[in-house]
Parts: structure tokens; sequence; C-alpha cells
């Protein structure tokens, strides 16, 4: 039980899960008991609805009559004649708005041929009422189905309980005190979700003065401690929620397993705290996480659209649903749903870096930045936001002194933070100064003895050195520990070729990238210029051929092929593929040469002083 727990603890606070649900109609509730009895049965099961325990028979009536009623219309199972029921009630003294033992209504199940029996109740429970309904095996007398929901009290609920002369076992509270309870229950969620959880946890404790038996309240206190990194305070409060609501169990189980990565095993559980309560949305949640690992993204949506039909306000399942979609590469998708998670919590810093990521990935970077900046704004200690921030002013904006900016603010803020440093250092790598990207990189080795992305910065820094013993020990060690890590390849592949020409070796690494990423078309041009620079000239044009089938704005493979042409002798397709390079890149100096060159070879003097005077003029001479 205390790995169930703690297990439990964590992912709650990962998720940040809001602990509130629904109330259901009476007749909504009906519907849902139909739904799960009809989906658990085997077709043409033989049932009889035996009783309804309730506190007035007018309300026992009601149920037995529309439950009855929808499994017929349904015509999914066999229904016994109420007739038949009412004499079994007749001659056995049984009242079918009361209790019935199991062993009398397994009798009574005999008598009358079914094969299963379904009974329920209607209580208070301190706050509202709850609507239950189990299934019963007449032969095995085993529990084959129960459905457990929280019903509104509606006029309908009033109506029915009304004509009742017995007097409730439990009165309910004064209405105003219900209210109170609700209004600090819900203000304590809005605190929650904007971060106060000073507030939330005030407006908690309230809440469970006013009802202290309120299993919510406690699974709600429990999400604030946990938040706040008081794992241990935490812990008892899920206790507390536990103990009063055994429903939590399959829940907590749930999240268990889906922390131990027993998927299947979390699914399951998941899929009973469900069917238990159908509208219990952080169940749905939980699976829809377990089917993500799984790599199931179209059942994880599901679960989590599911979810927000329920509750469309669930924030932390907009936000995950939108994390799928962005799996799926539907980024429209993925940013309305960010987007509606921040119209209702407008301090929802997770939401503004998910939806940053999403513009991002669509190319919308200036959207992504002012996402990202918002984000700082709302937490000025969100790492993470100045790490993000940092790597799009790199790789995206080539605004290297922003980069480092953020990168050393993330820094500060996390001194231990391997990713920060590892940026940084590439970030100075890009702009020159590649004394500072070792000593960065080297910090992040420090940290993370295998960051793989810090050895590739760092033998990338020292290929810029020329120190290229160290360049390739640096990417081999990077590649041991990733050896999925394409850039890595491509890298110690061009330091082969370009610097070392050692060609095979390059040819080998180049083959490696594309057979890990078929798409890749820088991979398919260096080992094309690898294969010019052997000799081998045919293949050298098939692989550029195919980078630019995969590219067609590539430059660097008309270049390649271009070469490979002028060396074939083929120089009318050698001066066109370099002024296509030219025209994409007027600043790319291979293309100048090698075209000149050409024009040479064909006795075009002219032209190639020409383009000799460009490559002077491109190098500033």
């Amino acid at each position: 039980m205390k790995k169930i727990l703690s297990g439990l603890l964590f992912f709650v606070l990962i998720l940040n899960i809001h602990a509130q649900w629904r109330a259901l109609s009476l007749d909504e509730a009906v519907e849902a008991a139909a739904k799960d009895i009809e989906n658990t049965l085997t077709a043409r099961t033989k049932v009889a609805v035996l009783n309804f325990s309730a506190d007035s028979e007018e309300f026992s009536d009601y149920v037995i009559e529309e439950l009855t009623g929808i499994l017929v219309r349904n015509r999914k199972l066999v229904v016994v004649e109420r007739k038949n029921l009412e004499i079994i009630h007749k001659e056995m003294n049984f009242q079918m708005s009361g209790e019935v033992s199991d062993e009398s209504a397994q009798a009574i199940g005999r008598m009358l041929g079914a094969e299963s029996i379904i009974s329920g109740s209607f209580s208070f429970t301190g706050i509202g009422y709850r609507f239950r309904v189990r299934t019963i095996n007449v032969e095995t007398a085993e529990i084959e189905s129960v459905v457990s929901l929280n019903i509104a009290e509606d006029t309908q609920v009033s109506y029915l309980l009304r004509g009742s002369v017995a007097v409730p076992a439990v009165p309910a509270p004064a209405p105003s005190k219900d209210a109170d309870y609700l209004l600090h229950y819900n203000r304590a969620y809005d605190y929650y979700f904007t971060g106060d959880y000073g507030r939330a946890l005030t407006e908690f404790t309230e809440a469970l003065r006013l009802n202290p038996a309120s299993a919510d309240v406690y699974a709600g206190r429990g999400n604030v401690y946990n938040s706040r990194g008081e794992y241990g305070r935490g812990a008892a409060e899920y206790q507390q929620a536990m103990g009063l609501d055994a429903d939590y169990g399959y829940y907590a189980r749930g999240f268990a397993y889906y922390l131990n990565k027993e998927y299947d095993r979390a699914i399951a559980e998941c899929g009973e705290s469900i069917r238990v309560m159908p509208l219990y949305v952080f169940a749905y949640n939980c699976r829809s996480n377990s089917y993500n690992e799984k790599g199931d993204k179209d059942s994880a949506i599901a679960d989590l659209t599911e979810a927000l039909r329920i509750n469309p306000k669930y924030t932390i399942a907009l936000r995950n649903r939108g994390l799928k979609y962005h799996d799926k590469r539907d980024y429209n998708r993925a940013i309305a749903d960010y987007t509606e998670a921040i119209r209702i919590s407008p301090g929802y810093t997770a939401a503004f870096g998910s939806r940053a990521q999403a513009y991002r990935s669509k190319g919308d970077y200036d959207s992504a930045l002012a996402d990202l900046t918002e984000a700082i704004r709302l937490d000025p200690r969100y790492v993470w936001a100045y790490s993000t921030r940092g790597s799009l002013y790199k790789d995206n904006k080539r605004d290297y002194d922003k980069a480092i900016a953020d990168f050393t603010e993330a820094v500060r803020l996390d001194p231990g933070n391997a990713a920060a440093y590892q940026g940084r250092a590439d970030a100075y790598r890009m702009k020159g100064d590649y004394d500072k990207a070792v000593r960065d990189a080297t910090e992040a080795l420090r940290i993370d003895p295998r960051y793989q992305w810090a050895y590739g910065t760092r033998g990338a820094a020292y290929r810029a050195k020329g120190n290229y013993e160290d360049a390739v020990a640096d990417l081999t060690e990077a590649i041991r520990i990733d050896a999925r890590y394409t850039w890595a390849y491509n890298t110690r592949a061009n330091i082969y070729k370009e610097n070392k020409k050692d060609y095979d070796k390059a040819i080998a690494d180049f083959t490696e990238v594309i057979r890990l990423d078929p798409g890749n078309a820088a991979a398919y041009q260096g080992r094309g210029d690898s294969y010019r620079m052997k000799g081998d000239y045919d293949k050298a044009v098939r692989d550029a051929t195919e980078a630019l089938r995969i590219d067609p704005r590539y430059q660097w493979a008309y270049g390649t092929r271009g070469a490979a042409y002028r060396a074939g002798g083929k120089y009318a397709e050698a001066i066109a593929d370099f002024t296509e390079a030219i025209r994409i890149d007027p600043r790319y100096i291979f293309a100048y040469e090698q075209r000149a060159k050409v024009y040479e070879q064909k006795g075009d003097p002219a032209k190639a002083n020409a383009d000799y005077a460009e490559v002077k003029r491109l190098r500033g001479r």
C-alpha cells in the first residue's frame, strides 16, 4: 500500500489533478447504470431488477421502472416480467424499496429463472446523494458490475423523496452550510490552478471544517501539499481520502501501476475506476497517459476527450490532449486546446509553454517567443521557459547573445541544470567562442556524465578549434551513449570527410544516418560528396539527386552534383546545377568557384573571371 500511495502522490504532483466531479441528474444516473450493466453482461443474459433501497417507495418504484424500461427497450438483455417479480414479492414479503440480503436475492433470482439480479440504493452522504447499482450472478454470488454516482438534489429528486413517511437516517445539512462548503471547495481549486497554494489550502481547510467527511477535500489538500513539495503531509491527506471513500482505491492503484511502468495494469485499474465512477475524469486522464506510453495516441486522445465532455473546464486534460495532438503533428488542434486552457486559467504557465512549443513546431517563432515571455512574466523562476526561449533564440532566430542571456539565467536559477549549460555551450559554439563552448559543455558533463548532447557540442567545438582527435573521441562517446544520435554521426562523418580525408569512414557514418532517418537530406548530400571526393561520381550524382528529391532547395546538394558532373565531363549539367545553387544562395562560394572552373574548361575566360571576381568579393578581398 505504501508503494501505491507514493506512486499516486508523485503522479498527482506531476499532473496537478483537480479532484472534483459533476453531480448527475437522477435520469442520467439511471441511463449510466443501464449502459454499464449492458456492457458488462453477455448478450441475452436473463436479468431481474429486484429492488432499490431508498427513503420513499415512490423513489424506488421510479428507479426500478425507469431502469427496467431502458433495458427492455435496448433489447440487449432479457428482462424478467415485473408481474412475476410481484408474485415473488408477495410470497416472500420483501420490500422493493428496502434492503434485501444477497442470500435472499439469490434465492429470488433462482425462483424467477434469472441469471443475474440487479439491486441498488440511494442515500445521503453528508454533502449530497449517492446512487449505487450492482449486478450479482445468481449461481456464483459474484458481483458482476457496480456503479456509484453523485446525484444532484434537484426538483425531481426532492419530489420523489417528499412522499416518504420515514425519517431520513442522516438528516441533510442546512442549505446554507452545504452552499458554503461548495463555495469554499470550488474557490480552493480556483486558487490552486493559478498556483496560489496558500489560499487554496486555507479554502480547503474551511471546506473540511464544514464537512469533515469529504474525501474530495482531503484529496484536494493532498494535491496542495504535494505541489508544495510536502510529500509526507500529502500522503497523510490521501490516506484520509481513501479511508472515507474506497472508490479511490482503483484510481490509486492505477496511478501506482503507471509510475511503475506497468501500463496494461494501469489501464485495467483506471478502467475499473471509470466503470464504478463513469464521471470520474481523473481516471480517464490516468488511462490516457498509460495509452500514450504504449504509443496508442488515438485511445489517449479519446479518453481525454471524454474527460472534457464531462468537465469542459478540466484544464489539465486540455493541455494533455494538446500534447498528444502535438505528438501527432496536429499543431492547430494542439494550439486550440492550449488556448482554451489559458482562457479558463490565465495563469496556467505550463499551457503557455506548451503552446510556445506548438508555435515553434509550426515555424511561428514570434508567437512562440511571446508565449515563453508571458510564461516567464507569470513565473520569473520558470527555468524550463528560459531554457526553451534560449534554444529558440539560438536555433531559430540566430540571436546568440539573447540565447546566452536566457541560458545564463536558467543556470543562475538552477546551477545543476546540465541542459542549460549545454544550450549555452552550443550558443557560444555557434557564435564562434569555442573555448567557452568547451568550458560549458564540460560542466554539463560534470553534472551528467551521460549527456550525449554535451559530448556532441564539445566535439563540434573541438573540431572548430582544429582538435580533430578529441572531436572524434567526444562524438564517438555520444554515439556510444545514444546509438540513434544522428547529429553526432553526421558531424563525425564530416570530420572524416573534410578534415581527416577518410572517405570510407565518412560514407559508413552517413549510411548509418540514412538507415536511422531515411528522410535526412544532409546525410545523402554528405555521402554523395564523400563518393565524389573518393572518385565514384555516379554514386555521388545518385545521392545528391536523392537529397534534392527530399529538399529541392538544398543548395549544397546542387553543388555536390554539379561538381560530380564536372568531374565526369558533363559541363552543361554542371553549370545548370551551380547556377541553381547560386540562385538559391547567392553567397555560396563553392558554387561560384566550381562554375568558374567549368567555364575555364569550356574555354570561356570572361565568365570564369566574373565568377572568380565574385568569390573575391564574398571573401572580402
